[in-house]
């Protein structure tokens, strides 16, 4: 019994060794290289555009300004075109710090008035932009967008906007928009 016992633990022992132990096993390898291909990406740019006359707001009636007081709301519509192409490609806008009211550092008035722009008055060919600044709406081609810029003459004391802003003019040069790139989902 002794050598039977004596010979499963050596059939055992080398069994271990050949699965495992210090043995090696043999395989083959190979390495293949798959042809990549292209992605490209779109592209948006922006023309230049006009600014029709400041208006009263609806909320003063309307109508062509004659001489503003503290209290008066203004309203100019804005207009540039941007082209671009880009399977999700959607736009919305934003008024640029650089737009101010002409020599803010020596006229109160131009430093009164402050042009504002929210994203409601934002429209992209005629459909207004959501609200989230991360959404716009999705263009391909060609769009026109219309912002309507506000400019309140705010209504103080004495001091703030003070008399000193009487019997002056002020004059928005430039209205910069940015023209922001969105990801829209189909």
């Amino acid at each position: 019994m002794k050598r039977l016992t004596k010979a499963a633990f050596a059939t055992g022992g080398a069994a271990v060794l050949l699965v495992g132990g210090v043995g090696t096993v043999a395989y083959w390898t190979d390495t293949a290289t798959a042809t990549g291909t292209d992605i490209t990406s779109g592209q948006m740019s922006v023309t230049d555009g006009t600014c029709s006359d400041w208006e009263f707001d609806a909320s003063d009636g309307g109508g062509t300004p004659g001489e503003i007081v503290p209290g008066d709301v203004l309203v100019t519509t804005c207009e540039v075109t941007v082209s671009g192409s880009g399977t999700h490609l959607g736009v919305t806008a934003e008024l640029d710090g650089a737009t101010t009211f002409d020599d803010v550092a020596t006229n109160p008035l131009a430093a009164a008035l402050e042009p504002t722009l929210t994203a409601s008055d934002i429209m992209v060919d005629g459909v207004a932009v959501p609200t989230d600044p991360t959404q716009g709406i999705a263009i391909s081609g060609s769009a026109t967008i219309t912002v309507t810029v506000t400019a309140e003459f705010p209504y103080g004391d004495a001091t703030d906007p003070g008399n000193d802003t009487q019997d002056l003019t002020a004059i928005l040069d430039s209205v910069v928009i940015n023209v922001v790139q969105t990801h829209t989902t189909p």
